[in-house]
């Protein structure tokens, strides 16, 4: 296989999208759902913190995107091979000097640059993001690059899927379950391998069952997002010392209305009593400010749920857990390249074995 052939096939596929026209619809749609997710989590956010007000904008921008790709990305690909065999095209491709892998890799380079640059027109809302405050551009850069990662091997399984399927309904639609099967198929094995126990264990072991989580797409883009960064404190805070009381008797600071309240004529017991000293006094620094106030970020929700699924119960929540999302990504990768190299591989001829009323071409 060599990069002129790929480059070649990948050309003609693109001018064959552009003469199409659907990309525009495509692009479009993936920009006004970009801004409805970011005007949607404004409004539900009425009151972020100062300075964080775009963190859960790029979370509802990061899920929207995601969603879209894995409604979009095996479209692309779910009817190169089998259209262009129906059509009585790609018998043109096949008596060239082009390599099956040539074919396979120049139609997977096209639906994954159209895939991307998809992605390329919500970038100014995820700048819009980074203005508001909360949301770094190493974070931005590295999310933008997990879903394109996930954008390819999706891609290539809708490519794999049109070189098995003839048919191209049949193949978008086991596409479809395939990224079904991904996004809500982990979850339930998730939770039916995690409530399943053993006589005498404990009811419910996450530890068991964290790796179904890690092939999740909405996990692996949240997991391996770089974090927000640390909440700094907001500085030292000025408090009104108190003073402890111990015992029943009067009370120690006269004229303080804390004291108006109290029953007498009881037995006497040694009773702590809390007073805060009366307002014109005196203004100490707190020795432990109080930290700064956090906006609700669903990506990192995500990805200390995972987490912490994968600690198990010796773990203490969301402290030094171990990612999860470079199993996730090496299985998406491993996915990709088999998917790729089954695609080439049907794509062979002469072909070894065909089923009736079938041909390679």
């Amino acid at each position: 296989m060599t990069l002129h052939g790929t480059v070649l096939v990948a050309r003609q596929e693109l001018r064959a999208r552009l003469r199409a026209g659907r990309w525009r619809w495509l692009f479009g749609l993936c920009f006004a759902g970009a801004v409805a997710a970011l005007a949607w989590a404004g409004r539900l956010e009425k009151r972020p913190p100062p300075g964080l007000r775009g963190v859960p904008m790029f979370g509802a921008l990061v899920l929207f995107l995601l969603t879209f790709v894995l409604l979009a990305a095996p479209g692309l690909t779910a009817r190169s091979i089998n259209g262009d065999r129906s059509r009585g095209t790609l018998a043109v491709l096949l008596v060239t000097r082009l390599s099956p892998a040539e074919i396979a890799a120049g139609k997977l380079a096209s639906a994954w640059l159209t895939a991307a640059t998809a992605l390329a027109v919500t970038v100014p809302a995820a700048a819009w993001c980074v203005l508001a405050g909360g949301v770094t551009a190493a974070r931005v850069a590295g999310t933008y690059a997990v879903i394109a990662v996930l954008a390819g091997v999706l891609c290539a399984v809708g490519e794999v899927l049109s070189a098995l399927i003839h048919r191209p309904a049949a193949a978008v639609l086991l596409a479809y379950a395939v990224v079904a099967t991904l996004t809500f198929g982990t979850l339930a094995g998730f939770g039916l391998v995690s409530g399943s126990a053993s006589p005498g264990a404990s009811p419910q072991r996450p530890d068991r069952a964290w790796w179904l989580l890690a092939p999740n797409p909405y996990v692996i883009a949240a997991d391996a997002a770089p974090g927000p960064g640390a909440a700094q404190p907001s500085g030292p805070v000025l408090v009104r010392p108190r003073i402890l009381v111990l015992g029943g008797g009067r009370c120690a600071i006269p004229g303080n209305d804390a004291c108006a309240g109290r029953t007498r004529g009881r037995p006497a017991r040694v009773t702590p009593h809390v007073y805060r000293l009366p307002e014109g006094g005196p203004l100490f620094a707190d020795a432990k400010p109080l930290p700064r106030p956090s906006a609700a970020d669903s990506l990192s929700a995500i990805s200390r749920a995972a987490r912490d699924a994968r600690g198990g119960h010796g773990a203490r929540p969301g402290v030094n857990q171990a990612p999860v999302w470079p199993y996730g990504l090496g299985f998406y990768v491993l996915l990709g390249a088999a998917s790729l190299w089954c695609a080439a591989a049907c794509l062979r001829a002469p072909a070894r074995k065909l089923r009736p009323g079938t041909g390679i071409a």
